[in-house]
């Protein structure tokens, strides 16, 4: 039996639809699955280069110490995805973004479930401003336990704004998913 293809939502999420079995689950995935990561962090990250010695795939490009800080603002919204610590993981969303809510509770819902690895293989940021910015952030999710679960190399934009002098996510758009 084939698996229905998954489905983009206005939103930036997703549908998605895991591998047919007797416990069948629908869940919506989103950035907020994409930022549900468990990251290989053992590449180095200091100039903005690829890590010289070859231990991790992960590239970083970026110029400014200003974007360094949007970089590891992600990097450790992706350390509380891994952690499983919610309300960090939920604390680079704005209150604005639309189906915030959603996401908490997906994102619950995923910790519930899953374990998955995420690995970061590319985040660029792409435009800043003094009040808005873009990253695009390139990335593999792999299961470790849990539900039977596709695993997937994903390619996401974020656009962040300033709150009270934070980043916050306001939107963000799924440019591809390739299934590995």
């Amino acid at each position: 039996q084939k698996r229905p293809p998954n489905k983009l939502l206005g939103n930036g999420g997703i549908i998605f639809y895991p591998k047919a079995g007797k416990m069948k689950r629908t869940f919506m995935l989103s950035i907020i699955c994409t930022l549900a990561m468990q990251c290989n962090t053992s590449g180095k990250v200091g100039d903005g280069s690829a890590s010289e010695d070859n231990t991790s795939s992960e590239q970083i490009l970026s110029g400014s110490i200003s974007d360094n800080a949007l970089i590891q603002l992600v990097r450790e919204n992706i350390q509380a995805m891994e952690d499983e610590d919610l309300d960090k993981a939920m604390s680079i969303m704005s209150e604005n973004m639309k189906g915030v809510e959603g996401n908490r509770i997906f994102t619950q819902q995923m910790f519930d479930v899953y374990d998955l690895d995420y690995e970061i293989e590319k985040i660029n940021v792409i435009e800043q401003a003094e009040n808005k910015a873009q990253i695009e952030l390139a990335y593999t999710i792999k299961k470790i336990n849990g539900a039977e679960f596709y695993d997937q190399r994903n390619r996401v934009l974020l656009h962040f704004i300033k709150e009270n002098n934070e980043w916050k996510v306001i939107r963000r758009d799924i440019k591809n998913i390739e299934y590995l």
